[in-house]
């Protein structure tokens, strides 16, 4: 696996895992290690993690695969990542049927650093692009 991807969904989870409100500590780090390992084996569009109740769980198609308890997470909304995005979810029809009707990020708590930091990164590469070209030119 690229270095460059586990590092976004190691970023990613973190992000996502301070937005269900779960405090640091090594149980977080524990579920956020099998959290990293399930996406990053998993496949793109079909594999997610959704807090909801007080409980992550990994889900494939729509299927719960396992599940975590996490009674110290202090937010009640529902949330949901695939390990590059995060998003709130309708807490109504997730709970009525499994439904994932995305709501944005907005009012999850995802610092403005941490969106900094990924631009950052972006623009950097193209500095570092920008002057190999010139270099080889």
């Amino acid at each position: 696996m690229a270095t460059a991807t586990l590092e976004k969904t190691a970023f990613t989870l973190e992000q996502f895992l301070n937005a269900c409100g779960l405090p640091d500590g090594p149980a977080r780090t524990a579920i956020e290690a099998q959290l990293v390992d399930y996406l990053q084996q998993g496949q793109p569009k079909k594999d997610y993690v959704v807090f909801h109740a007080q409980q992550l769980s990994c889900y494939h198609a729509g299927v719960q695969k396992k599940y975590f308890l996490t009674p110290e997470a202090t937010r009640t909304q529902v949330i949901w990542t695939d390990g590059r995005k995060i998003s709130r979810l309708d807490g109504a029809a997730f709970a009525r049927n499994g439904q994932l009707v995305m709501l944005g990020a907005a009012g999850l708590g995802i610092s403005a650093a941490a969106t900094a930091r990924e631009k950052g990164r972006n623009s950097n590469n193209n500095n570092n692009n920008n002057n190999n070209n010139n270099n080889n030119g």
